[in-house]
């Protein structure tokens, strides 16, 4: 016999939970009501899916948003909306879990499943056959210069080209 927890339908839930950040003001209320146009779609796609209008919480899975996920791309949204509109059903996961109505397990399989945005590919600016690397000889004579340098500045300013030579960069911000 299922628990009154798992039974509960998670769509009616996702409502309720946007509906509660609204009226705590922690949403405008144009984010309530796309969020609740997004709810709504998901909504009708677990109707396509399942031939039913609820999702109960035993029903809530990883394969589910997956699914929603390669539904939205067929119908030719591209991966930022698609993300916008998982994050009112992955708010309402992490609440559910907050509350004990899901397995944190699962609330950490799922929350993590928004599309990846970021270029992860260094792409550079300068031709690979127009970098110039210094050799061990041109180092040795940089390091050489440290006892003829008068002001203290200059000194910072070679400690810093060293410290990004060998330890991979210096950012801006740092310098």
């Amino acid at each position: 016999m299922k628990n009154a927890a798992t039974s509960q339908d998670f769509i009616e839930y996702t409502r309720e939970h946007n509906k509660l950040r609204y009226s705590l003001e922690k949403i405008a209320y144009s984010t309530y009501a796309s969020d609740n146009h997004h709810i709504d779609m998901f909504s009708t796609y677990v109707g396509l899916l399942t031939g039913r209008k609820d999702l109960p919480f035993s029903d809530l899975c990883v394969e589910i948003i997956d699914k929603y996920k390669e539904y939205c791309l067929s119908r030719g949204n591209k991966k930022e909306s698609i993300n916008k509109k998982l994050k009112p059903i992955f708010k309402a996961v992490e609440y559910a879990s907050a509350n004990g109505l899901i397995p944190a397990s699962v609330d950490y399989s799922i929350r993590g499943r928004y599309f990846s945005l970021r270029s992860r590919k260094y792409e550079s600016k300068v031709p690979e056959d127009n970098i110039h690397y210094l050799t061990k000889e041109q180092i040795q004579e940089f390091v050489n210069l440290y006892p003829v340098v008068k002001h203290d500045r200059t000194r910072e300013y070679m400690d810093m080209f060293m410290f990004s030579f060998y330890a991979c960069g210096l950012r801006f911000s740092d310098i």
